[in-house]
């Protein structure tokens, strides 16, 4: 929104196009809900799945197109077993009669990408919760960028690597290096920015 401020006030179309950009941004700002309650869905599934020893099976393993199809609605009704299926894992049958979901799943999900409507809209609910919160406390974006990137780019780039390599080859100086400056740069800049944002909310709020 900064670059706006090279123009003339009076220019109008200046004024039309900060509008734009917020309908933009009031568009956009839902679509992170969807890949993070998904990888939540996820995360929660196979710790769910690891604690009763579940594998999946091949079938499932090559299923992966229907799972990834963006096509697919949002709030997926429980499928019915297909003639095809009987061989396969026989699923459990709700008082309906005429509906089936998969018996490894818990009661909170209807698809492994997909929780049942009441927990769909408190997860929802509570994501947007705390966006709205932290946008509210946060003085300004620089301080949430400087935050963001010190505590989760630190560890995408360089700890989650060392950690893989450590688990997948063993020790080498490389995966040690990588571990250490993660911990070490990730460290200090998270300690750094939560100071900074800390001191920058402070000053916002108090009285000149």
């Amino acid at each position: 929104s900064d670059l706006f401020d090279m123009y003339p006030p009076s220019l109008k179309l200046i004024d039309v196009a900060k509008v734009l950009l917020c309908i933009t941004m009031l568009l956009t700002f839902p679509l992170p809900f969807f890949a993070c309650r998904e990888m939540m869905i996820v995360a929660a599934l196979v710790t769910k799945r690891a604690d009763i020893g579940f594998q999946l099976t091949s079938d499932e393993e090559s299923d992966g197109e229907n799972r990834n199809n963006l096509a697919a609605p949002l709030l997926m009704a429980p499928q019915t077993s297909s003639d095809s299926d009987d061989d396969a894992q026989e699923p459990v049958t709700t008082t309906q009669g005429d509906t089936s979901r998969d018996s490894t799943l818990p009661v909170w999900c209807i698809s492994e990408r997909q929780l049942a409507l009441p927990y769909h809209i408190g997860i929802t609910f509570l994501l947007w919760g705390t966006t709205i919160f932290l946008a509210i406390v946060a003085p300004n974006l620089g301080d949430v960028l400087n935050i963001v990137g010190c505590a989760t780019g630190t560890v995408i780039a360089f700890i989650l690597p060392a950690l893989f390599s450590l688990k997948l080859k063993g020790y080498t100086h490389l995966a040690g290096f990588l571990l250490i400056v993660g911990v070490v740069v990730g460290g200090l800049g998270t300690f750094f920015s939560v100071k900074k944002l800390i001191g920058d909310s402070i000053e916002a709020v108090a009285p000149s």
